[in-house]
């Protein structure tokens, strides 16, 4: 009888052991679940600002660069290059960056506030000169510019070696695609033609071919 009490009073205090345990452990799982930090949608999304911010800053300067204005100036200009803008520019602000027109320069022949497209060539003429036709005024047609008869002179039937182009000029005697080049190359660097004699500046062009053009020639 006394074994079997002896027995008795051990399982209880086992019980009570294992209900204790289980009470405490319970215990601490709540408490590290309620200091444990919860992650509700508002702190999930702390960081999405952050990476938009970051997405619109590179779309913002992709934009940018895309809107820049790359413009070829050539012809009377003081400074013929290839000049960026950050805005559209009108041919006032393409002239200015290219240091301003030079005295030949016509300005009437020039209208200073057409815009001028992202990649065009402004070239601007000397004195009469005849736009090329592939460099088309801002704000003009190049059919206004095109020379009427090839140029020829309708008084005196002859070309006018300060509008003529390089092709014109190739068709004069003693005058082929090389020296017609010289010519036009000549007159973008050092302006119009002051008189027929300016020729001889030309490598090649000396007083025999001179003699031969003057019948055919004009300014």
């Amino acid at each position: 009888m006394q074994w079997i009490k002896q027995k008795r009073i051990l399982i209880g205090i086992l019980t009570i052991l294992i209900l204790g345990g289980g009470i405490f452990w319970s215990i601490q799982g709540s408490r590290q679940q309620a200091t444990a930090p919860v992650l509700n949608q508002a702190d999930m999304s702390i960081r999405k600002p952050d990476t938009l911010e970051q997405s619109d800053s590179g779309m913002a300067a992709a934009k940018a660069d895309a809107t820049i204005w790359r413009i070829d100036v050539k012809g009377g200009v003081l400074r013929p290059d290839v000049y960026l803008f950050k805005t559209q520019p009108v041919v006032k602000d393409v002239l200015r960056r290219a240091g301003g027109p030079l005295d030949e320069v016509d300005l009437k022949r020039l209208n200073l506030a057409a815009p001028v497209a992202n990649g065009q060539v402004v070239y601007v003429p000397l004195g009469d000169e005849i736009v090329p036709t592939e460099y088309p005024l801002p704000g003009f047609s190049s059919e206004g510019f095109l020379p009427k008869s090839e140029t020829l002179n309708e008084e005196h039937n002859k070309i006018n070696i300060n509008q003529a182009t390089q092709a014109e000029l190739e068709k004069l005697p003693g005058i082929g695609a090389k020296r017609a080049q010289d010519i036009t190359t000549f007159r973008q660097s050092h302006g119009l033609f002051r008189q027929v004699d300016d020729l001889k500046n030309i490598a090649g062009i000396g007083e025999k071919t001179l003699e031969k053009l003057k019948g055919s020639i004009t300014l």
